[in-house]
């Protein structure tokens, strides 16, 4: 008799082990996102840690454009070179994207346009190799014909990206 209750246990739990659990049984599907961030081995400093676009005395009696020249210089640590991207705020007074302006430093409802390219934005820089980017600006003259007289700022950053 013991025998018999013995093999009765056995076969109930290989066919359990045999019955696919219910949420096996239904067809369904799920979506698993995979992602990876390869993180470049440089970095990138400024040697410099200001600089100055300035424009100089703006007459108004004689409105013409006028531009100015700035540079910084930068190094990067990359064994093999390093890519880098350079991009810019805009500003602390922008009006939207790549529209740059001063502002008046006692009515701050005076604003002067102004444009702000770094020309070597991007590149290749080898290792530890001093770099400059070579910043422009412009004022026109008719931005400038009618403003208030007075002193006009405007503080941009720059970021370097390997």
């Amino acid at each position: 008799m013991r025998r018999s209750a013995i093999n009765f246990i056995l076969s109930v739990t290989i066919l359990l082990t045999l019955v696919p659990a219910p949420e096996v049984m239904g067809s369904d599907s799920s979506v698993i996102s995979v992602r990876a961030v390869v993180t470049s081995p440089s970095f990138c400093w400024i040697i410099q840690p200001s600089a100055t676009l300035d424009f100089g005395n703006l007459d108004p009696l004689n409105p013409v454009d006028v531009n100015a020249a700035t540079t910084v210089t930068f190094r990067c640590l990359g064994f093999f070179g390093t890519v880098y991207f350079v991009g810019d705020d805009d500003g602390l007074n922008e009006t939207g994207p790549n529209a740059p302006r001063m502002i008046h430093s006692t009515n701050p409802a005076w604003f002067l346009p102004y444009s702000f390219t770094i020309v070597n934005d991007a590149g290749t820089v080898p290792f530890l190799a001093l770099q400059t980017l070579n910043i422009t600006g412009t004022v026109q003259g008719v931005d400038y014909a009618g403003a208030l007289k007075g002193t006009y700022t405007d503080a941009v950053t720059i970021n370097i990206v390997p």
